[in-house]
C-alpha cells in the first residue's frame, strides 16, 4: 500500500493489503478479539479481522483526529485526542469524556500518548505541555 495499512502475516512472512479499503491517515492502533481499533485524523474506527468490515465510531468523542488508544485491564477502551481524552465502554457502547485540568495552556489538552500503570491503578496521560495521572477507580485527574 503506498499509504494506510499493511496486515503482516507472520505464517507466510508476507505484508498483506487488507480486504477493505481503510483509512490512510492512521495514528494509533489497537488489537482486541478479532477487531481493530484504528485512530486516524478524521475519526475513529473498528475493522474486523474475520470478515473484513469497517465501520466508523464517532458519537461522543471530544474530537475526531485520535493520536492514542489502549485498552485497559478492566476491558475499556480510552482514546486520546486533540481536545481531550475519553473513555470507551463496550458493555454500553458509551463514550464518557474525562475532563482534564485545564492550564493557562490549552496545548495540554492534546493527548498524544496514554499508558495503564495496572500496580498502581492509573492511567498515564501525556499531552503536549503536562503529564497527567488518572484514577479510574475514583475518576480523578491530577498534573
Amino acid at each position: 500500500a503506498d499509504n494506510g495499512l499493511l496486515i503482516y502475516n507472520y505464517r507466510t512472512d508476507i505484508y498483506e493489503e487488507p480486504e477493505t479499503q481503510l483509512p490512510t491517515d492512521i495514528r494509533a492502533i489497537l488489537v482486541h478479539d478479532g477487531m481493530l481499533w484504528l485512530g486516524t485524523l478524521n475519526g475513529l474506527y473498528t475493522y474486523s479481522l474475520n470478515d473484513h468490515q469497517l465501520s466508523a465510531v464517532t458519537e461522543g468523542i471530544p474530537h475526531q483526529t485520535i493520536y492514542s488508544l489502549i485498552r485497559s485491564s478492566d476491558g475499556l477502551l480510552y482514546i486520546g485526542t486533540y481536545n481531550g481524552f475519553c473513555r470507551y465502554i463496550p458493555a454500553t457502547r458509551h463514550f464518557e469524556e474525562i475532563d482534564l485540568p485545564l492550564s493557562g495552556n490549552r496545548s495540554n489538552q492534546f493527548v498524544n500518548s496514554l499508558l495503564e500503570d495496572t500496580a498502581r491503578g492509573y492511567i498515564w496521560i501525556g499531552t503536549e505541555g503536562c503529564l497527567f495521572r488518572y484514577t479510574p477507580a475514583d475518576g480523578r485527574t491530577q498534573r
